[in-house]
Formats: C-alpha cells, sequence, structure tokens
C-alpha cells in the first residue's frame, strides 16, 4: 500500500512538473524539450512500476508477460530521465555542442545499460520472474546500480569542472537533483521492497525545476532589458540629430525655391520619422515592400542634400517576404554615410537588390565607397554599432543573418539572409 501511494503520488508530481514546463517562459528550446521529456520519462517510470505493483504475483502467461514489460520499462524509463537531465547539464556548459565527446560518453552508457537489460531477459542478469509472477533481484544488479552510478558520477564531474559555466540557482538545481536519488537508491538498498528512489527522483525533480525556472525567468527579464536597450541604441543609431537637422534646414531652402519640392520633402521627412518610431514599439517582421518604402523615404531625403553626389539604384527579384523592420534602411544608410560620403570626392552608388533561393532570401546592399578592414573594427564607430543591431535583429526576431564584405578602395557589400519558413 505504501508503494501504491508514492508511486500515484509520484506520476501526479510528474505531470504537476511537465506542466510547469509547459506553461513555463521558453527562453531555450532545447532546454524546453529537455526538461518537458524528464518528466514524460519519470510520469512513466512510476506508472511502469506502479503497474508491476498491481499485477505482481497473480497467476496466468498474460499477467506475466505485462509485469515482464512494466519491470523493463521501469529499468528504460530511469535511464531515459536520467540521461535527459544530463543532456540538460551539458547543454548548459555546452550548447554550441562544441564538445561532442562528453554527449558520447552518456549516451553509451545509456546504450549500455539497454544491452544489459536486453541480456537479463534471457539470462536473469538483473532480475528474474519465477512461475508465480514473483519478482526476484538477481545479484547482477549491482550492475545496474553502477551503470547508473556512473552516469551520475559523469554528471557530477560536469558540474565541478564547468561550474564558471553555470549561474548558481542552475548548479544548486542540479546537485539537488543528483544527490538526493542517489541517497535513495543507498535506501532502496538497504530496506528492500519500498521504492525510495522513483518518489525522491520526483520530488527532487520539482526541486530542480523550481530553481531552473527561477534562472529563466531572471533570464528572460535579462534578455527583455537587453532588448530595450538594443531600441535604445537602434533608436540613437537611426534617428540622429544631425541628420534631423540637415534635412531640415534642406527642406528650409527648398520652401523658398521650390515649394512643391520642400512640400513632398516634409511628407517624406514626417513618413521617415514615424517608421523609426513604430519600429521601435514592434518586435515583429515587416513585408518587406514596406521596409522598402521606409529605406526609400531616407534616400529621398539624402538626394535632397547631395543631388547628383548620390546615385541609387534597385533590383528587385522578390519581395513578397517578411523581414525585421528596421533592418535594411540601417545599412542602406552605413552605405551613403560610411561609405559613399566618405570617399574623396564625396560621390558613389549605392544599390539594392533581393534575390531568392531554395531556403532563403538574399538582400544585398552594395556601395563603391572607401570600404574597410572587415577585421579591425572599430567598436566604438557608430556604423559598428548599427550593423551590430541588424545582425541581433536579424538572428532574434527571425532567425536571419548578415554578412558584411568590404575591400578598402572599392565598397562595401552587406548581405542579410531570411530563411524561409522564420519569413
Amino acid at each position: 500500500m505504501i508503494n501504491y501511494i508514492i508511486e500515484s503520488v509520484g506520476m501526479m508530481l510528474a505531470l504537476i512538473g511537465l506542466l510547469q514546463v509547459v506553461i513555463g517562459v521558453r527562453v531555450e528550446r532545447r532546454m524546453y524539450v529537455y526538461s518537458a521529456l524528464f518528466f514524460v520519462f519519470l510520469f512513466m517510470y512510476s506508472g511502469s512500476i506502479l503497474i508491476g505493483l498491481l499485477i505482481r504475483g497473480h497467476e496466468g502467461l498474460f499477467v506475466g508477460i505485462i509485469l515482464r514489460f512494466s519491470i523493463a520499462f521501469e529499468f528504460v524509463f530511469a535511464s531515459l530521465a536520467t540521461a535527459s537531465v544530463t543532456e540538460v547539464v551539458i547543454y548548459r556548459i555546452d550548447p554550441e555542442r562544441k564538445n561532442m565527446a562528453i554527449r558520447y560518453v552518456s549516451a553509451g552508457m545509456v546504450i549500455l545499460q539497454f544491452v544489459l537489460l536486453i541480456v537479463t531477459q534471457f539470462t536473469g542478469l538483473y532480475y528474474t520472474i519465477d512461475s508465480h509472477n514473483i519478482y526476484h533481484r538477481s545479484p547482477g544488479y549491482i550492475i545496474a546500480l553502477v551503470v547508473w552510478f556512473a552516469v551520475i558520477a559523469l554528471s557530477e564531474v560536469m558540474l565541478i569542472v564547468y561550474r564558471k559555466k553555470l549561474s548558481a540557482k542552475e548548479q544548486f538545481a542540479f546537485w539537488i537533483f543528483f544527490i538526493t536519488p542517489f541517497v535513495a537508491v543507498v535506501l532502496q538498498w538497504l530496506w528492500y521492497g519500498v521504492y525510495f528512489t522513483s518518489f525522491a527522483t520526483t520530488i527532487a525533480a520539482l526541486v530542480m525545476n523550481v530553481f531552473i525556472i527561477a534562472d529563466k525567468n531572471e533570464r528572460y527579464r535579462q534578455n527583455v532589458e537587453e532588448l530595450a536597450k538594443l531600441k535604445v541604441n537602434i533608436m540613437l543609431s537611426q534617428i540622429r540629430p544631425h541628420f534631423i537637422f540637415n534635412s531640415l534646414t534642406a527642406i528650409q531652402t527648398l520652401c523658398h525655391d521650390e515649394p512643391a519640392v520642400a512640400e513632398k520633402a516634409i511628407a517624406e521627412f514626417s513618413f521617415y520619422l514615424r517608421c523609426n518610431m513604430d519600429a521601435l514599439s514592434s518586435d515583429k517582421p515587416i513585408r518587406f515592400p514596406k521596409e522598402l518604402d521606409y529605406t526609400r523615404a531616407y534616400l529621398n531625403l539624402e538626394k535632397l542634400r547631395f543631388e547628383d553626389d548620390l546615385n541609387v539604384e534597385y533590383d528587385i527579384d522578390c519581395k513578397f517576404f517578411e523581414i525585421p523592420a528596421l533592418t535594411l534602411q540601417p545599412m542602406v544608410e552605413n552605405a551613403v554615410r560610411h561609405g559613399i560620403r566618405e570617399t574623396p570626392d564625396g560621390r558613389g552608388t549605392v544599390k539594392i537588390s533581393t534575390r531568392e533561393y531554395s531556403d532563403r532570401y538574399e538582400i544585398k546592399v552594395e556601395d563603391d565607397g572607401i570600404g574597410f578592414d572587415v577585421n579591425k573594427p572599430d567598436p566604438s564607430h557608430e556604423a559598428h554599432i548599427g550593423i551590430q543591431n541588424v545582425r541581433e535583429r536579424l538572428a532574434r526576431v527571425c532567425g536571419g543573418t548578415l554578412e558584411i564584405h568590404s575591400e578598402i578602395g572599392k565598397g562595401t557589400t552587406a548581405v542579410l539572409s531570411i530563411p524561409k519558413g522564420e519569413s
């Protein structure tokens, strides 16, 4: 009866943990998947134990088959649950998957456990089931514990070696999880018959998840703050006081000489400012033609100032896709201000083109300005701040990328890539 209660409560707690993961903040997709799978495995682990408890000792061939499956699944889901937490630890210390060796070792141990479990079905290595459908632990059961302890030991070694890559909350959460079941296994070995391990594992998992959720919420808050700073950087880099003053001065001159042109310029200037402000309040991608309109508004204002010194070419091959707001226009502005206008005569051409490929859309911004050494950027230079803002915006909003190719004296090409399926 104690075991029935333990496993029933364990299943409910596993469902609560799964619910925590599902409704929680999804900062990282892999962490979400691993955590969800972990609680699914825990639920199946306790469920397998509960089924086995209910039918042990009952006569019949069919009962014997079900019992064998339930006990085998106990080992399977226990191993998978431990492996999933180990994978969470590995992911947190190596998110870019640079060190595959530790993943291979972890996977190897799980595979070894499965192989030995299959061998057990024919040899009784871990356990046997007699003719009355009674479970008996075999002397070889210690091997299962050794393999399980090896997986735990691997995780604990990683926690020690790579502790600087984990937050304090994460370290505490993982240590809680790995130590508690370890103690429970020892107790279960000493007091055979009571399922300490599954219940202790589920409790430890819930505690671990609480700390991980707290850590995720903290990182989510930090991401929100960084996003706010990014928006400020975009505003500062795109709506520069001297550009506003120069544009207004050019419009003022036109008011006396060409009122009709001045009226059009005021409309362009108003549209340009509104576009920038709207982009700061939205984090969703927009239709490319709309972003192109923003860029045309900027270029039209610059043409008022520089007239024939600035030549603009368009080669729009495709336009039915979406792009994060304020990603094309900043690259065009860099081409004008830091490419063409810094040449000896201040003259040049900016070309905007688009192409569609099987897996992506590409937007190119090319200029024949002074160029620069891409390997030696000046982090304090506003052009490079604008580039970084665009790169982060592309990656965060649609999984896109920005590549810069430049040659001193020949010009610069910026390539914005938007993956299909994301746009």
